[in-house]
Protein backbone atom coordinates (compact mmCIF):
# COMPACT_ATOMS: atom_id res chain seq x y z
CA UNK A 1 0.00 0.00 0.00
CA UNK A 2 2.90 2.61 0.93
CA UNK A 3 4.51 1.70 -1.86
CA UNK A 4 1.66 2.14 -4.32
CA UNK A 5 1.20 5.65 -2.37
CA UNK A 6 4.75 6.08 -3.07
CA UNK A 7 4.98 5.68 -6.98
CA UNK A 8 1.49 7.77 -7.24
CA UNK A 9 2.79 10.82 -5.57
CA UNK A 10 6.12 9.81 -7.81
CA UNK A 11 4.28 10.38 -10.79
CA UNK A 12 2.59 13.23 -9.58
CA UNK A 13 5.45 15.09 -8.80
CA UNK A 14 7.07 14.30 -11.81
CA UNK A 15 4.01 15.23 -14.18
CA UNK A 16 4.09 18.40 -12.06
CA UNK A 17 7.66 18.66 -12.58
CA UNK A 18 7.30 17.71 -16.99
CA UNK A 19 4.14 19.84 -16.78
CA UNK A 20 5.86 22.88 -15.42
CA UNK A 21 9.53 22.43 -17.38
CA UNK A 22 6.73 22.13 -20.69
CA UNK A 23 5.89 26.01 -19.40
CA UNK A 24 8.72 27.17 -18.79
CA UNK A 25 9.81 26.35 -22.05
CA UNK A 26 6.96 27.92 -23.90
CA UNK A 27 7.25 31.39 -22.30
CA UNK A 28 10.94 30.60 -23.00
CA UNK A 29 10.32 30.41 -26.73
CA UNK A 30 8.18 32.85 -26.46
CA UNK A 31 10.74 35.52 -25.33
CA UNK A 32 13.83 34.63 -27.32
CA UNK A 33 11.28 34.63 -30.35
CA UNK A 34 10.74 38.64 -29.32
CA UNK A 35 14.10 39.31 -28.75
CA UNK A 36 15.19 37.47 -31.87
CA UNK A 37 12.77 39.23 -33.89
CA UNK A 38 14.01 42.33 -32.31
CA UNK A 39 17.44 41.33 -33.10
CA UNK A 40 17.76 40.42 -36.25
CA UNK A 41 19.89 42.85 -38.36
CA UNK A 42 17.76 45.30 -40.00
CA UNK A 43 18.06 45.43 -44.10
CA UNK A 44 19.54 48.36 -45.65
CA UNK A 45 17.23 50.19 -48.15
CA UNK A 46 17.64 53.31 -49.96
CA UNK A 47 21.02 54.39 -48.18
CA UNK A 48 18.80 54.44 -45.37
CA UNK A 49 17.38 52.68 -42.01
CA UNK A 50 14.25 50.50 -42.63
CA UNK A 51 13.33 49.72 -39.56
CA UNK A 52 10.31 52.07 -38.02
CA UNK A 53 11.38 54.86 -36.01
CA UNK A 54 9.21 56.11 -32.66
CA UNK A 55 8.42 59.38 -33.33
CA UNK A 56 6.34 62.45 -32.31
CA UNK A 57 5.84 63.83 -35.24
CA UNK A 58 4.09 63.13 -38.86
CA UNK A 59 5.00 64.29 -42.22
CA UNK A 60 2.45 64.35 -45.19
CA UNK A 61 2.94 65.21 -48.76
CA UNK A 62 0.45 68.24 -49.92
CA UNK A 63 1.51 69.09 -53.43
CA UNK A 64 3.72 67.27 -55.81
CA UNK A 65 4.08 68.05 -59.46
CA UNK A 66 1.89 65.80 -62.13
CA UNK A 67 3.12 62.18 -63.14
CA UNK A 68 5.41 61.60 -59.79
CA UNK A 69 3.99 59.82 -56.70
CA UNK A 70 5.59 60.55 -53.23
CA UNK A 71 5.00 58.81 -49.72
CA UNK A 72 6.34 59.40 -46.40
CA UNK A 73 7.60 56.61 -44.97
CA UNK A 74 8.04 55.98 -40.91
CA UNK A 75 6.58 58.90 -39.62
CA UNK A 76 8.43 61.57 -40.63
CA UNK A 77 12.01 60.30 -41.54
CA UNK A 78 12.00 59.13 -45.28
CA UNK A 79 10.40 59.72 -48.31
CA UNK A 80 9.43 57.32 -51.12
CA UNK A 81 9.41 58.33 -54.42
CA UNK A 82 7.68 56.88 -57.92
CA UNK A 83 8.55 58.64 -61.23
CA UNK A 84 7.71 58.12 -64.53
CA UNK A 85 10.55 56.54 -67.32
CA UNK A 86 9.50 58.87 -69.56
CA UNK A 87 10.63 61.80 -67.71
CA UNK A 88 14.24 63.03 -65.97
CA UNK A 89 13.48 63.63 -62.33
CA UNK A 90 16.30 65.04 -60.24
CA UNK A 91 16.41 65.22 -56.36
CA UNK A 92 18.09 68.21 -54.66
CA UNK A 93 20.31 67.85 -51.91
CA UNK A 94 20.06 70.45 -49.07
CA UNK A 95 23.06 72.65 -51.00
CA UNK A 96 21.05 72.22 -53.98
CA UNK A 97 23.54 69.43 -55.70
CA UNK A 98 21.96 66.84 -57.34
CA UNK A 99 21.55 63.70 -55.02
CA UNK A 100 19.71 61.40 -57.44
CA UNK A 101 18.45 61.06 -60.45
CA UNK A 102 14.99 59.05 -61.78
CA UNK A 103 15.07 58.18 -65.74
CA UNK A 104 14.72 55.35 -67.95
CA UNK A 105 17.41 53.14 -66.78
CA UNK A 106 15.95 53.62 -63.45
CA UNK A 107 17.66 55.57 -60.46
CA UNK A 108 21.47 56.45 -59.76
CA UNK A 109 23.20 58.50 -56.53
CA UNK A 110 25.45 61.26 -57.16
CA UNK A 111 28.22 60.19 -54.79
CA UNK A 112 29.69 63.68 -54.63
CA UNK A 113 26.59 64.61 -53.06
CA UNK A 114 26.96 65.62 -49.13
CA UNK A 115 23.23 63.62 -48.56
CA UNK A 116 25.13 60.58 -49.78
CA UNK A 117 27.22 60.74 -47.47
CA UNK A 118 25.29 61.58 -44.91
CA UNK A 119 22.52 58.98 -45.29
CA UNK A 120 25.08 56.04 -45.39
CA UNK A 121 24.58 53.19 -43.01
CA UNK A 122 24.92 52.10 -40.14
CA UNK A 123 26.55 55.38 -39.29
CA UNK A 124 26.42 58.79 -41.51
CA UNK A 125 30.10 59.60 -42.61
CA UNK A 126 31.08 63.84 -42.58
CA UNK A 127 31.04 64.64 -46.23
CA UNK A 128 34.26 66.27 -47.71
CA UNK A 129 35.07 69.98 -46.99
CA UNK A 130 35.00 70.87 -50.63
CA UNK A 131 31.72 69.60 -51.58
CA UNK A 132 29.29 72.25 -52.70
CA UNK A 133 26.34 72.65 -55.33
CA UNK A 134 28.97 73.33 -58.35
CA UNK A 135 30.58 69.78 -57.74
CA UNK A 136 30.28 67.73 -60.84
CA UNK A 137 28.03 64.75 -60.16
CA UNK A 138 29.38 61.11 -59.66
CA UNK A 139 26.34 58.77 -60.68
CA UNK A 140 26.20 55.45 -59.14
CA UNK A 141 23.21 52.99 -59.66
CA UNK A 142 20.87 52.46 -57.48
CA UNK A 143 18.44 50.58 -58.57
CA UNK A 144 17.00 49.26 -61.99
CA UNK A 145 13.57 50.07 -60.71
CA UNK A 146 11.44 53.34 -60.77
CA UNK A 147 10.91 53.94 -57.11
CA UNK A 148 13.69 54.67 -54.57
CA UNK A 149 13.27 55.99 -50.63
CA UNK A 150 15.96 57.70 -48.52
CA UNK A 151 15.96 59.59 -45.67
CA UNK A 152 15.26 62.86 -45.86
CA UNK A 153 15.90 65.22 -43.12
CA UNK A 154 13.92 68.46 -44.64
CA UNK A 155 11.03 66.41 -43.13
CA UNK A 156 11.89 66.88 -39.80
CA UNK A 157 13.90 69.96 -39.66
CA UNK A 158 10.74 71.86 -37.73
CA UNK A 159 10.50 69.43 -34.94
CA UNK A 160 12.73 71.64 -32.60
CA UNK A 161 9.92 74.73 -33.40
CA UNK A 162 7.74 75.61 -29.97
CA UNK A 163 4.10 74.80 -30.81
CA UNK A 164 1.36 76.98 -29.52
CA UNK A 165 -1.26 75.28 -26.79
CA UNK A 166 -3.87 73.61 -28.88
CA UNK A 167 -1.67 73.79 -32.18
CA UNK A 168 -0.32 70.54 -33.84
CA UNK A 169 0.75 72.01 -37.76
CA UNK A 170 4.80 72.49 -36.89
CA UNK A 171 5.65 74.07 -40.48
CA UNK A 172 5.87 73.42 -44.01
CA UNK A 173 8.64 72.10 -45.78
CA UNK A 174 9.92 71.41 -49.42
CA UNK A 175 12.17 69.20 -51.51
CA UNK A 176 13.82 70.58 -54.53
CA UNK A 177 13.90 68.97 -57.84
CA UNK A 178 14.72 69.59 -61.39
CA UNK A 179 11.93 67.85 -64.15
CA UNK A 180 13.45 67.42 -67.22
CA UNK A 181 15.44 69.97 -66.25
CA UNK A 182 12.86 72.35 -65.15
CA UNK A 183 12.96 73.49 -61.47
CA UNK A 184 10.13 71.85 -59.62
CA UNK A 185 9.51 70.80 -55.94
CA UNK A 186 7.68 68.12 -54.09
CA UNK A 187 5.71 70.18 -50.94
CA UNK A 188 4.69 69.10 -47.58
CA UNK A 189 3.67 69.90 -43.92
CA UNK A 190 5.28 68.70 -40.24
CA UNK A 191 2.53 67.86 -37.27
CA UNK A 192 2.75 67.30 -34.02
CA UNK A 193 1.27 63.25 -33.68
CA UNK A 194 -1.60 63.03 -31.01
CA UNK A 195 -0.60 61.47 -27.86
CA UNK A 196 -0.83 57.91 -27.70
CA UNK A 197 -4.36 56.00 -26.63
CA UNK A 198 -3.91 53.58 -23.81
CA UNK A 199 -6.87 51.25 -24.88
CA UNK A 200 -4.60 48.56 -25.08
CA UNK A 201 -3.75 48.81 -21.41
CA UNK A 202 -7.03 47.97 -19.99
CA UNK A 203 -7.10 44.47 -21.76
CA UNK A 204 -3.68 44.21 -20.07
CA UNK A 205 -5.22 44.80 -16.42
CA UNK A 206 -8.30 42.43 -17.11
CA UNK A 207 -5.68 39.25 -18.25
CA UNK A 208 -3.54 39.86 -14.98
CA UNK A 209 -6.79 40.65 -12.58
CA UNK A 210 -7.92 37.01 -14.03
CA UNK A 211 -4.56 35.43 -13.41
CA UNK A 212 -4.98 36.79 -9.97
CA UNK A 213 -8.24 35.19 -9.44
CA UNK A 214 -7.39 32.16 -10.99
CA UNK A 215 -4.64 31.75 -8.44
CA UNK A 216 -7.25 31.99 -5.60
CA UNK A 217 -9.25 29.40 -6.44
CA UNK A 218 -6.70 27.05 -8.12
CA UNK A 219 -7.27 23.82 -9.43
CA UNK A 220 -5.32 21.77 -12.44
CA UNK A 221 -8.69 21.96 -15.24
CA UNK A 222 -8.06 25.68 -14.21
CA UNK A 223 -4.68 26.25 -14.10
CA UNK A 224 -4.45 24.09 -17.50
CA UNK A 225 -7.02 26.64 -19.76
CA UNK A 226 -5.29 29.71 -18.53
CA UNK A 227 -2.35 29.01 -19.89
CA UNK A 228 -3.80 27.99 -22.71
CA UNK A 229 -5.67 31.47 -22.65
CA UNK A 230 -2.15 33.55 -21.93
CA UNK A 231 -0.33 31.67 -24.35
CA UNK A 232 -3.01 32.57 -27.30
CA UNK A 233 -2.77 36.19 -26.20
CA UNK A 234 1.35 36.59 -26.41
CA UNK A 235 1.22 34.60 -29.83
CA UNK A 236 -1.25 36.76 -31.31
CA UNK A 237 -0.08 39.62 -29.99
CA UNK A 238 3.24 38.96 -31.22
CA UNK A 239 1.91 37.91 -34.49
CA UNK A 240 -0.07 41.10 -34.76
CA UNK A 241 3.18 43.20 -33.51
CA UNK A 242 5.60 41.44 -35.94
CA UNK A 243 3.44 42.31 -39.06
CA UNK A 244 2.86 45.40 -38.12
CA UNK A 245 6.09 46.14 -37.63
CA UNK A 246 7.23 44.94 -40.86
CA UNK A 247 4.60 46.35 -43.18
CA UNK A 248 3.60 49.46 -41.07
CA UNK A 249 4.63 52.54 -43.51
CA UNK A 250 6.29 50.69 -46.74
CA UNK A 251 5.39 50.60 -49.88
CA UNK A 252 7.60 48.29 -50.34
CA UNK A 253 8.70 45.64 -48.56
CA UNK A 254 12.32 44.16 -49.19
CA UNK A 255 13.64 40.52 -49.06
CA UNK A 256 15.42 40.13 -46.27
CA UNK A 257 11.90 41.58 -44.41
CA UNK A 258 9.78 39.15 -46.01
CA UNK A 259 12.54 36.41 -44.49
CA UNK A 260 12.19 38.23 -40.92
CA UNK A 261 8.29 37.65 -41.46
CA UNK A 262 8.39 34.95 -42.37
CA UNK A 263 10.63 33.23 -39.80
CA UNK A 264 8.44 35.29 -37.00
CA UNK A 265 4.76 34.16 -38.36
CA UNK A 266 6.24 30.38 -38.73
CA UNK A 267 7.15 30.26 -35.07
CA UNK A 268 3.85 31.82 -34.41
CA UNK A 269 1.92 28.62 -36.21
CA UNK A 270 4.24 26.60 -34.75
CA UNK A 271 3.43 27.50 -31.04
CA UNK A 272 -0.17 27.87 -31.45
CA UNK A 273 -0.32 24.40 -32.81
CA UNK A 274 1.22 22.95 -29.90
CA UNK A 275 -1.05 25.10 -27.69
CA UNK A 276 -4.16 23.93 -29.42
CA UNK A 277 -3.73 20.11 -30.56
CA UNK A 278 -0.78 19.41 -28.57
CA UNK A 279 -2.57 16.94 -25.44
CA UNK A 280 -3.44 19.03 -22.29
CA UNK A 281 -0.38 17.31 -20.20
CA UNK A 282 1.92 19.74 -22.35
CA UNK A 283 0.85 22.66 -20.31
CA UNK A 284 0.20 23.28 -16.23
Amino acid sequence: MGAKVGATARSAAQAKSRAGAASAVLVGAVLAASLMFAALPQAAHAHGPVAPLASSYLARVTALPPGLHAKIVDGDQRMWLEAPPSETVTVLDYQGAPYLRFDSAGVQVNQNSAMYYLNQTPVAETPPPNLTASTPPSWQRASGGHSFSWHDGRLHALAAVALLPGKRLVGNWRVALRIDGRPSMISGGLWHAPDPSIVWFWPIVVLLACVLAARRVRRRELDRLTARGVSLATLAALGAVGIGRGLHGRPTVSVLQWIELAVMLAFVVWALRRVLFVRSGYFI
